[in-house]
């Protein structure tokens, strides 16, 4: 019996062990990532890398959320921003601190043109995941948009603190200063 109770509670903690490590911006393999992401001047290595965060990020904390994540996502692939919307609605209403639930729906407010829904979302995402750098170039995109470029280089040198060797952000920078001179 006794030892039933001690499988019992080491299958108990390997759940939740597991659980933890599926939490999209809770995954202590993102520190390596990122710290990995500062070292690289390589492009392909940063690809790497950046999409190997994406894949943590995209991980729901469980099957409920992620279920209605992939759906909005896979709404979103084909333009049906509504029902994406809807989608997203239900995934940050299900799972407050899942951060990329946030910024898809931060993305889905963006394309739809609803600029100050977005950077809500995108505040939000950044208080759950201050490195996302999905969300800080959404929010440079909507500033730029928003012809607020002082506010746009700001989030683009943010970003280059995470992310030190974006040719995008860089190429952002050029051409917002290019405008804003």
């Amino acid at each position: 019996m006794k030892k039933i109770n001690i499988f019992i509670y080491v299958l108990m903690t390997l759940s939740f062990f597991i659980l933890t490590l599926k939490a999209d911006q809770n995954n202590p393999k993102l520190d390596e990532l990122f710290k990995n992401i500062q070292d690289t001047n390589s492009e392909n290595e940063m690809a790497m890398l950046t999409s190997k965060i994406w894949e943590i990020w995209y991980e729901a904390t469980d099957n409920d959320t992620q279920i209605l994540f992939d759906r909005g996502a896979d709404l979103l692939e084909n333009n049906l921003y509504e029902q994406s919307l809807t989608m997203f609605n239900n995934v940050v209403s299900e799972s407050p601190d899942f951060a990329e639930g946030w910024n898809k729906r931060a993305t889905v407010h963006f394309l739809m043109g609803n600029y100050d829904k977005s950077i809500k979302d995108i505040d939000r995402t950044l208080s759950l995941e201050p490195r996302h750098f999905g969300a800080l170039d959404g929010l440079g995109l909507i500033y730029y948009e928003l012809e607020n470029y002082s506010e746009a280089i700001r989030v683009y040198q943010r970003l280059l603190v995470i992310m030190p060797h974006s040719s995008n952000a860089k190429r952002m920078l050029e051409t917002i200063n290019d405008k804003f001179v």
